[in-house]
């Protein structure tokens, strides 16, 4: 275990020792963070403390400036396929992004870290805006906001949140409206500013997962996310259940015995499953976690009694952006240029921008 990581199972001890961890940050300086204790705690849509807007630290640096967006509704629009309604819908980035962190995140975290999550939300949806657009798709990405996936519309958010609507999508409608034309680029570019909910302790470079080299989604520490309630889970699966969920995926899937049948497991430096063998198909570790619903593709595994019982670290994809550990930050005093820069080494936070 590196000096400074606590790996902790919540459900079963509490940690009162708050070490102090150093980071660099956006790969130009250091700051020191005092680690969470173990009390800390977020639900499956990340419930925090709220921290006052005058005790969080201002932007150290004015933001870069590129081409300022006021064009055409074309360029301020999303064309978004909606599942749920079974058509393209228009919606203008600013109520995106109200709709879609509304589905995700609470209106109480800090407000740095909200900002700075509204920031890698809309930075990423153009990017995949874009990078559809230059296919000629009907559409820029999907939706289904019967069931809060991606997006959901503001009229359905009223009616869910009731008497808490006007105050929660307010803080979140002032987040977002604060940085609207905010954008994380990368070589001139909208970059993939992918974000998940609690990291294993140390983010995954996408080139070590996926094959493909992105700069600017690397290896970043994030060891107080170690200390989140529900950081470490455990999931069990009958012998029988597992080959079922494999057989359902592959047709061609056999089993081996118990002992054999999950084997060949190799794992990256920081604990994240690359690939396995289950039976007779050798898979990536994020189609395997996906298709059994781990929580995250950081686990291990053991058979005992008859059943496998994985041991699961962490809460979502695990590159990019820790939407804890911006929280965190936020609390111990990033503004969200400093968070973004943080979680996304080698990019520029600029101001404005039209492709």
């Amino acid at each position: 275990m590196k000096k400074g990581m606590v790996a902790v199972i919540l459900t079963i001890i509490t940690i009162a020792v708050v070490p102090v961890i150093s980071i660099l940050v956006g790969g130009k300086y250091e700051k020191s963070y005092a680690a969470v204790s173990a009390t800390e705690s977020v639900t499956e849509k990340n419930t925090y403390t709220a921290q006052p807007d005058e005790n969080t630290e201002k932007p150290t640096k004015p933001v870069s400036t590129a081409t300022t967006s006021k064009g055409s509704s074309e360029e301020n629009t999303y064309k978004i396929y909606d599942k749920s309604a079974k058509k393209v819908i228009t919606v203008n980035d600013v109520d995106f992004c109200c709709g879609a962190l509304a589905t995700e995140t609470e209106a109480d975290i800090p407000a740095e870290a909200l900002k700075a999550q509204a920031v890698a939300l809309h930075t990423y949806y153009t990017h995949l805006k874009y990078e559809s657009r230059k296919q000629n798709k009907k559409y820029d990405f999907q939706c289904n906001s019967k069931i809060w996936e991606v997006y959901a519309d503001k009229k359905d958010i009223k009616a869910k949140w009731g008497d808490t609507f006007k105050e929660s999508f307010g803080t979140i409608e002032k987040a977002v409206k604060e940085v609207s034309d905010i954008f994380v680029l990368y070589n001139d570019s909208p970059a993939m500013t992918k974000y998940f909910e609690i990291s294993s302790g140390t983010t995954d470079s996408y080139s070590e997962i996926y094959g493909k080299d992105i700069k600017y989604l690397t290896n970043v520490a994030t060891p107080y996310d170690t200390v989140a309630n529900n950081y470490q889970t455990k999931q069990t699966f009958s012998y029988e259940e597992l080959n079922s969920l494999m057989g359902k995926k592959y047709k061609d899937y056999k089993a081996e015995n118990i002992d054999k049948n999950v084997s060949e497991i190799k794992k990256s430096n920081y604990g994240t499953v690359l690939s396995l063998r289950v039976g007779n198909k050798e898979i990536k570790g994020y189609e395997f976690a996906d298709i059994l619903k781990l929580r995250s593709s950081n686990f291990n595994v053991e058979v005992k009694e008859g059943s496998y019982i994985f041991t699961v670290c962490g809460y979502g994809e695990n590159i990019g952006l820790s939407k804890f550990g911006s929280c965190q930050l936020a609390k111990q005093g990033s503004s969200y240029i400093e968070i973004l820069e943080y979680y996304y080494p080698g990019t520029k936070i600029v101001r404005g921008y039209k492709k």
